[in-house]
């Protein structure tokens, strides 16, 4: 359940190195990961949370500079990959409405998520949540469409929503046999 992380900052001027810690607390009193980086941005991987981190220039004496002030990082999961249905898809029906089956690609960890399908008007329509990488539904009615997913990972950390995508659902007409 790792997630990789950009960190970057402020160069300083004739520093050799960067000092960069990582914790749990605001105090640091626990450090989850220390790092040296020669330059003023790292990639750092770490698992879901709330974290805090600082920064200080060591310099070509191998002096170490004042601490930064700490900062804030809250690593996310992240929003899963839809599958279907693809973008601008149109379902027909003639009486009964359709059974649409949504999927994604599941995520890491067993995590939950979150459907949300809305009017283009903005209109929300349903929120559900699943543990399944697939759900179906046969209550939506003739209109536009629009549909998005985020990952909720222990109840606490919610990705962001995915890019989200657009279907159409019309009503055909029945067109009554003719006996001859």
């Amino acid at each position: 359940h790792c997630r990789e992380v950009d960190l970057s900052w402020q160069a300083f001027p004739d520093a050799m190195a960067y000092q960069i810690y990582i914790s749990k607390s605001p105090k640091f009193d626990s450090i989850a990961l220390k790092k040296l980086s020669k330059t003023p941005r790292i990639k750092v991987d770490l698992q879901m949370g709330n974290y805090f981190w600082k920064v200080r220039a060591i310099d070509k004496n191998k002096k170490p500079g004042f601490w930064s002030e700490p900062g804030r990082l809250i690593v996310k999961p992240y929003p899963p990959e839809l599958i279907d249905p693809k973008n601008q898809v149109e379902f027909e029906y003639f009486e009964v409405g359709p059974t649409i089956e949504f999927s994604w690609k599941p995520v890491e960890g067993k995590p939950v998520y979150e459907i949300f399908i809305y009017k283009t008007t903005g209109r929300k329509v349903l929120e559900d949540t699943t543990t399944e990488a697939t759900y179906k539904t046969n209550k939506l009615q003739e209109g536009e469409y629009m549909w998005k997913m985020r990952t909720i990972y222990e109840g606490l950390y919610i990705s962001e929503y995915c890019e989200p995508r657009r279907f159409l659902i019309e009503k055909k007409e029945l067109n009554e046999t003719k006996l001859i």
